[in-house]
């Protein structure tokens, strides 16, 4: 219930009850009666109901004032309306609460997320690190902040070389303001080593640019032992024969027309009866044995393939015929003095080897593995555990 508007003079020489609701009116009798009391000033805030106007906060300040006698013979009262103020601190101390309930998430979401997350200011400085920042890349929060991401985790790229600082995803986000989707890169770990990665790259709105990256080093290893897998053969551990041909054609593509190259084809003199007689388990561990002499008598730039069954070729970089047809010998001596039949007593087997030579302007194997090919039939008609050397190829 509001009391009715009333003129400023009426105010004047009236009564606490002759202006305001009896409930107001006994509030304020109170307040000067204990002014009176005490006889010092009184200060307090307290929230009126104003004609036509509403309720409103006030600061009030009540001071007594003494006439000659020393006795109490006025009291002042001086009332701020603070409503709005109020409402202005009550509305920043909400904000600061729900800035900081923010801030306490974000911590807790960077202190707990599994991705490495740090921040940079537009001059590519961190001031930002979580700590799966500090597993994934070795650095701590304290080693970072205030240094160049650029510098410290981008400026070389993996084989050493110098990365130009326009290629860095960062430097690129801060200064086109540009975010990246997700993708595959690299950071430098703190011990120097490339750690590959996968990241995201967005601008923030003040400048600079905040990185989401995770470490897909596992990812990279299962990716090559796939391939791995995929290009060898699961008996010998050699090539498959569909990767000895790819490995051999990018050979050749790469190499100086002044290099000699040659190959070998040979297979295992009358493997079909080992199996027949001793069971493929003891056909296999044949194949194992001599894929491991082939394995310890090639150089590490050779290639060697199983093509399938018991047969094998060789690619025998600045070789020449006279090189390959020396290493082949080697291999058919250390078979026939090795390769032991398991179950058989010891009884060995030997291998029959054809070599040739890659012609000069032939860019791919099949040429030369077709003439060191026919070399191994004539090995095989020679009457085995031999090495037979094919004809130059004709020139045209």
């Amino acid at each position: 219930m509001r009391t009715p508007a009333r003129p400023p003079e009426v105010w004047e020489g009236a009564r606490p009850r002759e202006l305001f609701a009896p409930e107001q009116a006994a509030h304020f009798e109170a307040m000067y009666r204990r002014c009176l009391q005490e006889g010092k000033t009184l200060r307090y805030e307290e929230r009126l109901e104003i004609p036509n106007v509403g309720c409103r906060q006030f600061q009030t300040t009540l001071t007594p004032i003494d006439g000659e006698a020393g006795r109490i013979e006025l009291i002042v009262g001086v009332a701020v309306d603070v409503t709005e103020r109020n409402r202005l601190l009550r509305a920043a101390e909400e904000q600061w609460q729900l800035a900081e309930q923010r801030a306490r998430t974000i911590e807790v979401l960077l202190e707990s997320a599994g991705e490495g997350i740090f921040a940079v200011d537009p001059q590519e400085n961190v001031v930002l690190w979580n700590p799966a920042a500090e597993r994934i890349l070795g650095y701590t929060a304290e080693e970072m902040r205030g240094r160049c991401a650029y510098e410290v985790l981008h400026a070389r790229y993996p084989d050493g070389t110098v990365m130009p600082r326009e290629a860095c995803l960062i430097h690129q986000s801060v200064h086109e303001r540009r975010s990246f989707p997700p993708g595959e890169d690299y950071f430098l770990h703190r011990d120097g080593h490339a750690v590959p990665i996968r990241l995201t790259v967005s601008p923030l709105p003040d400048g600079g640019a905040v990185v989401i990256f995770t470490d897909i080093t596992t990812l990279k290893q299962m990716e090559a032992e796939l391939r791995r897998q995929a290009g060898t053969d699961s008996l010998t551990g050699l090539a498959n024969r569909r990767a000895f041909f790819t490995a051999g054609e990018r050979l050749l593509a790469e190499r100086d027309p002044a290099w000699p190259i040659a190959v070998l084809m040979f297979d295992l003199d009358h493997f079909k009866q080992v199996n027949d007689r001793y069971g493929h388990a003891a056909g296999d561990q044949v194949l194992r044995s001599v894929a491991a002499i082939l394995s310890e008598t090639l150089r590490e730039q050779d290639l060697a393939g199983r093509l399938g069954g018991e047969e094998f070729a060789v690619v025998l970089p600045h070789t020449t015929v006279a090189g390959a047809r020396q290493l082949a010998e080697r291999l058919r001596q250390s078979a026939a003095e090795r390769v032991r039949i398991p179950g058989s007593g010891g009884e060995t087997v030997t291998i029959s080897v054809g070599v040739a030579a890659v012609a000069p302007g032939e860019t791919t194997l099949d040429p030369a593995l077709s003439r060191a090919d026919a070399a191994l039939y004539a090995a095989k008609e020679g009457g085995r555990n031999r090495v037979v050397v094919a004809p130059e190829a004709r020139r045209e």
